[in-house]
């Protein structure tokens, strides 16, 4: 889209009171001296479009007076014709104060707001309206870029880097690989993974594998100074340990031998035999009688628990009585209560009611005859209500001595049963009191086996035994605490023979510890080259990148460069993107001239890149003696002392 300005008219917008240029869609130069309104023309130019200022941002556009306050009735207006390809296209703009009205006075109050009205080819539109045809003729980031030589170098460095991208396009891993054959053994890693992934992988087993190997030297030393300067000889010390465990299994059977020496088991035999007659002769003496006794023992235990069941069952039998005699008295009562209510029913007389002579449905007296017969209908159905009733509290009254009856019959029962009981109970104790004494005269027949002559002399021999087996047992326990010292003294020959033989597997154990990380860090060697040849690869990818990216960039412009990577101290490269003109950096030292021209530069790819062409206002433009041409119309803004008011100069 091609879009040429011919002609902008400006009239009370901030400085301007009245301006109107005719470009013809022509370059043009503007000049002016200081503070005539020249950057005023592509700020109103702006407003008109977006109603915004050159940097996106609210602008004050209403006139002030000599005291700097605002002439608020002035009404700012923009009116501007474009060539849009080959079209004509008319906008305008107009800023108006808002009023209201003031209570008591025929004059309006400024409200300190104001509103716009806007027009495309004269047809007024609404401000969302409007705005949203103007992005439909332009894009309002893409006008700033390519109007303003100055737009692209203000933004952030990431964001001019991100829009070269776009427009030159990225250059692939393949490209970069296929442009140098060094590269060739990464285009199995391209396919596994990403350059910068794998080099975050590189650079963290790198790092790994150096700190694994600046460990090892300190685990050897440590390991060295354990080693023993001692050579031990280890078959000697296995025979050494063969011997002494053989001397302790002699002592240790000599020691049983002694622990179940034959003097003293036959000494526990005669024991146990003179025990066993002494238990027979006990058993003997003592089992008739006892027996008798425990006989009658067993049949007093047996006769107190039959007294015991006949008390509880008696218990029982007085708590059943206590509830029927409480039944009975309840229904007592109740018969009682049945019989008052009898005779009320049948105390009870018909009486006449004055209602039954009265018309049910007309309230009108009934004639004689017909109240006769309702007052005799009311007598037989008094009588018949009478009657019922009284044949149903007679079968109740009925039913309640039935009741009384039959608890009356249980209660006696109980009463004849609790007899029974006492009676059991008063035969059983005359039993026991019997069996008593018959169990007494049977414990005083006992014969006590002490006073046997035989037990005693079998307890004299018995007694004798055992003080022989306790001096038996003293002279054992003496030998066998002389050879348990024997096999604590060679125990404590054989631990130290073992610790020997201890010593002798901790260093072998060490020098094995030692050679295995010899080996570890011969391998950790070999995998540190060849994770430095993977970075070095690595490297060249990206140095070979970056070159190609910064060529296939460079390559659209005439005048500007690009610093797309920096290159630290440590040899990292680092993303960057700086404009430069024959290595000066725009921001480091570059004059306005070529500021201007390298803007202008980037201007004219900006505009093939996003097919658009728009009028290009270049400021401070009396600083340039050779102006960078490209496709877009540019009007350039000079400064001029001695043209204190706006003059153009149109280019033929």
């Amino acid at each position: 889209m091609k879009l040429k300005l011919k002609s902008l008219s400006i009239k009370d917008f901030a400085g301007i009171k009245n301006e109107s240029f005719n470009f013809d869609g022509k370059d043009a130069k503007i000049y002016g001296d200081n503070a005539t309104g020249k950057t005023t023309t592509a700020i109103a130019l702006n407003w008109l479009l977006f109603d915004k200022g050159l940097e996106g941002q609210k602008i004050d556009i209403v006139p002030k007076d000599e005291n700097n306050d605002h002439i608020h009735e002035l009404v700012p207006t923009v009116e501007a014709v474009f060539d849009m390809d080959d079209n004509a296209l008319t906008l305008k703009r107009e800023s108006h104060p808002n009023y209201e009205k003031v209570e008591g006075s025929t004059k309006k109050h400024y409200k300190n707001s104001r509103s716009t009205k806007q027009y495309i080819d004269e047809v007024p539109f609404p401000i969302t309206k409007y705005k949203a045809e103007i992005n439909k003729i332009i894009d309002e980031e893409v006008f700033k870029l390519v109007t303003n030589p100055d737009a692209f170098p203000q933004l952030h460095w990431q964001d001019k880097r991100k829009m070269l991208f776009e427009i030159a396009g990225d250059v692939s891993d393949e490209d970069v690989i296929n442009s140098n054959s060094e590269l060739k053994d990464l285009l199995e890693v391209i396919n596994r993974r990403e350059i910068e992934d794998e080099k975050k992988v590189v650079n963290e087993q790198l790092k790994k594998a150096r700190e694994d190997l600046e460990h090892i030297p300190v685990k050897i030393n440590t390991l060295n100074e354990q080693l023993s300067d001692d050579e031990l000889d280890e078959p000697l010390i296995d025979k050494t340990i063969n011997q002494i465990n053989e001397e302790i299994e002699l002592l240790k059977d000599k020691r049983t031998q002694i622990e179940h020496g034959g003097a003293v088991i036959e000494i526990k035999r005669e024991i146990d035999e003179i025990q066993y007659k002494m238990d027979n002769l006990k058993r003997e003496v003592e089992t008739g009688a006892q027996d008798k006794v425990n006989g009658l023992q067993r049949e007093l235990e047996s006769l107190e628990s039959d007294v015991s069941i006949y008390e509880s069952r008696q218990n029982r039998t007085f708590e059943d009585i206590k509830d029927l005699t409480a039944r009975k008295d309840s229904k007592l009562k109740e018969y009682k209560e049945l019989a008052t209510e009898r005779d009320n029913v049948q105390a009870d007389q018909f009486e006449v009611n004055e209602d039954e002579s009265i018309c049910s449905h007309c309230g009108q007296p009934l004639p004689e005859h017909d109240a006769e017969k309702s007052v005799e209908h009311a007598q037989a159905e008094f009588n018949k209500r009478k009657s019922n009733k009284l044949e149903s509290i007679n079968a109740e009254m009925e039913r309640v001595v039935e009741a009384g009856k039959s608890l009356g019959s249980a209660i006696k029962h109980n009463e004849s049963e609790v007899e029974e009981f006492k009676k059991k109970i008063a035969d059983k104790e005359k039993e026991i009191s019997l069996l008593s004494v018959r169990l007494d005269k049977a414990k005083t027949s006992i014969v006590k086996v002490e006073l046997n002559s035989e037990y005693k002399t079998l307890q004299k021999e018995k007694t004798a035994l055992e003080s022989k087996l306790g001096d038996e047992k003293q002279t054992t326990e003496s030998k066998v605490a002389d050879l348990t010292q024997q096999i604590t003294v060679k125990q404590g020959e054989l631990d130290k023979v073992q610790e020997q033989k201890a010593s002798v597997k901790h260093q072998q154990q060490l020098k094995q510890s030692i050679d295995d990380y010899r080996k570890e860090e011969e391998s950790i060697l070999d995998t540190i080259e060849d994770l430095k040849y993977r970075k070095h690869l690595i490297d060249q990818f990206t140095k070979t990148k970056v070159n190609l990216i910064t060529e296939k960039v460079n390559s659209m412009f005439d005048l500007a460069r690009f610093k797309l990577f920096h290159t630290q101290v440590n040899g990292d490269i680092k993303e960057t993107c700086e404009i430069m003109v024959d290595g000066v950096t725009y921001d480091g030292g570059l004059n306005n001239a070529m500021r201007i021209n390298a803007g202008l530069d980037i201007i004219g790819v900006l505009s093939k890149h996003f097919e658009v062409e728009a009028p290009c206002f270049v400021d401070n433009s009396e600083a340039v003696t050779q102006l960078k041409e490209i496709p877009s119309q540019q009007i350039q803004l000079i400064v001029s002392e001695p043209d204190k008011k706006l003059r153009l100069e149109v280019n033929q």
